[in-house]
């Protein structure tokens, strides 16, 4: 997922380190394997996260 987004801003910059890191921070609504996935203004991903575990051979929410 990640490879693929460095790959399109790569693209567009080439090997230019600020253009990659104002394409990345820009990123918005990326569909990705994992859902869809924000940068926020210092690069970091916005996505909420559900943590679960099994129980009884099904996924059920995480609590502790």
């Amino acid at each position: 997922m990640r490879a693929l987004i460095g790959a399109l801003a790569m693209g567009e910059c080439g090997d230019e380190a600020g253009c990659i890191k104002n394409y990345l921070y820009g990123v918005k609504n990326y569909h990705s394997a994992s859902g869809i996935l924000n940068f926020d203004e210092n690069g970091d991903v916005i996505k909420s996260i559900t943590l679960k575990t099994i129980q009884n051979g099904r996924f059920v929410p995480y609590a502790e």
